[in-house]
């Protein structure tokens, strides 16, 4: 699956996603964590962020469902974004938690919104204590059942916030460091 992402080629994922910037947490059937970021008009200095730039993880909780939405910042300030992801809404996969444990690799992409074209790529090793939350709320998620509307819900209810006040308000997870050249 991963031999199909190539720099300068068209991203072969969510070649229908609306051309904002965002990014998206997925899973893949064999359990590879992708996380494409899509930026229009992506800069030479965010492909270099995004490339070797360090990275803060932070997550913003609801104690009682265990809902959970991630925050992610590439470099300094620039780049930050929200990371919803909810494992209900994979009904071929059968609520089976184990699928998440397979793999603690996050495979990043920078992707030109406004053509799909792949600018970069990154594999980071996913913080253990980063991947303990996400498992730890996807297995809550997944004993409730089909929750997607309640989650949903609960994420639009955050949008009141600008995304400088959530990430003021999230919890720090963990941090990779710069790359080197």
């Amino acid at each position: 699956m991963l031999n199909e992402f190539v720099v300068g080629y068209e991203f072969p994922l969510f070649k229908n996603r609306p051309k904002r910037d965002g990014a998206v947490l997925e899973v893949s059937k064999e359990g590879s964590y992708l996380l494409p970021i899509f930026l229009s008009g992506m800069l030479p200095k965010e492909i270099e962020v995004i490339r070797r730039g360090k990275i803060e993880f932070r997550v913003f909780e609801d104690n009682d469902t265990g809902f959970l939405l991630t925050l992610i910042r590439l470099g300094m300030n620039a780049l930050t974004f929200e990371i919803v992801f909810d494992p209900t809404l994979y009904k071929d996969r059968k609520n089976d938690i184990s699928l998440y444990t397979k793999s603690n690799i996050l495979h990043i992409y920078g992707v030109e919104s406004n053509n799909n074209i792949l600018q970069c790529q990154r594999l980071i090793s996913i913080p253990p204590e980063l991947q303990a939350k996400w498992l730890n709320s996807w297995k809550r998620m997944l004993s409730m059942g089909d929750c997607n509307k309640q989650y949903m819900n609960w994420i639009f209810s955050l949008y009141r916030f600008d995304l400088k006040t959530l990430w003021s308000y999230s919890t720090y997870v963990a941090k990779i460091p710069e790359k080197s050249s």
